[in-house]
């Protein structure tokens, strides 16, 4: 039967009859697996060894995850944050060089500057622009190439296989939260590994925290895996279940996120006290081409500026359906400000929208009358 890409979203990850009678599969909360004698124990053959490890809804997550992806194989980690450093540490030694897009997530960049110096990391941060002419910036002992796409604050967006194409045999990693597989697929066009924060929109409802890494390299696979085992990490069964159902309801919602923030976004443009507004399905906006070249739909994350930025408290003061919080993805409408760290909006006050799942008339009529205040 051929499948529409929302079909697979519903079918990827199913169990056979033969091995469970319920539409949805059990969750498996547990650290010791059993054997059945001492060969089978200290052989190491059994598909389950410990919790940590793996176990069937992790399984089942890791398989629906990487084939929505078309890749090869993924893994779990307890969040996003810890996927990407998971990757890090997997593929960097002493005296490396990596180089990272400028708008980059920045917990990530807390991190390296956190761990370069205790091995000698040296980083090139580079812009969107520089990243058409990535192959200026590589190095013998160039070990990866980091992209979120889209980039933090203002959603700049590299062509992946161009990218790709320049570097080579260079693992490149692509970011795809923002969009999630059902919007973009980076393996397709040239990535080696995505990562995902399970978090926001695959979990979808703002209550539960983890990451995944999904891989079309067997090689890659291999090697982030063992380093996540030596870390420790891994996913409870219940965050694995959660995301593993998030999964299945995911084009509809993104769906929705996508047309009310394309709405959003459009009205904010036309607003006399907006300067800029980033979102790149926008036909205005300067990324929209890339976009349009390489995604299939966007999210409901964007951001805009104020003329003036004093006015940011009083906005977001005024907000009555859009709550005060960090974080996003979920099905609720959330409002924060953010100072630009990069880029060249430097030092400017952001305001970030997740334009939620509520109906549109209210949502916009709660940005009509925060805007007019």
């Amino acid at each position: 039967m051929k499948k529409t890409n929302a079909t697979h979203f519903i079918l990827s990850g199913h169990l056979s009859l033969d091995e469970c009678r319920f539409v949805n599969p059990p969750v498996y909360r547990g650290s010791t697996v059993l054997f059945k004698d001492y060969d089978e124990m200290h052989e190491g053959k059994t598909k389950h060894i410990y919790g940590r490890w793996s176990t069937p809804t992790s399984d089942i997550f890791c398989e629906a995850l990487a084939e929505l992806e078309q890749g090869l194989a993924a893994i779990v980690t307890c969040s996003g944050l810890a996927a990407i450093t998971t990757c890090i540490l997997a593929l960097v030694n002493h005296d490396n060089h990596i180089i990272i897009n400028q708008t980059c997530y920045p917990s990530l960049m807390r991190f390296l500057n956190e761990f370069k110096n205790k091995i000698n990391l040296e980083i090139d941060i580079i812009s969107a622009q520089e990243l058409a002419c990535i192959d200026n910036y590589l190095k013998p002992n160039t070990k990866f190439v980091y992209l979120d796409i889209p980039g933090t604050f203002c959603y700049e967006i590299p062509d992946v296989a161009l990218v790709k194409k320049q570097i080579g045999s260079i693992p490149l990693i692509v970011d795809n939260t923002w969009a999630t597989p059902y919007f973009f697929n980076p393996l397709t066009l040239g990535a080696d590994i995505v990562i995902h924060s399970t978090s926001k929109y695959i979990a979808g409802h703002s209550d539960s925290i983890m990451g995944s890494i999904v891989f079309k390299d067997e090689n890659l696979y291999d090697n982030v895996l063992n380093t996540s085992r030596l870390l420790g990490q891994y996913a409870g069964a219940d965050d694995l279940a959660i995301a593993y159902r998030g999964l299945k309801t995911l084009p509809v919602r993104m769906n929705q996120h996508y047309q009310h923030a394309l709405h959003a976004a459009d009205w904010l443009t036309q607003q006399s006290q907006v300067e800029a507004v980033f979102y790149p399905p926008l036909p205005a906006s300067h990324n929209h081409a890339l976009w349009q070249k390489q995604f299939h739909g966007g999210s409901g994350l964007l951001c805009f500026l104020l003329k003036d930025d004093k006015k940011v408290s009083q906005l977001l003061n005024q907000l009555q359906l859009f709550r005060l919080g960090f974080g996003w993805g979920g099905y609720e409408s959330l409002a924060t400000s953010m100072i630009v760290t990069q880029g060249p909006w430097q030092d400017r006050q952001l305001i970030r929208l997740n334009i939620g799942l509520e109906d549109k008339a209210d949502i916009m009529r709660d940005l009509q009358t925060a805007l007019s205040m």
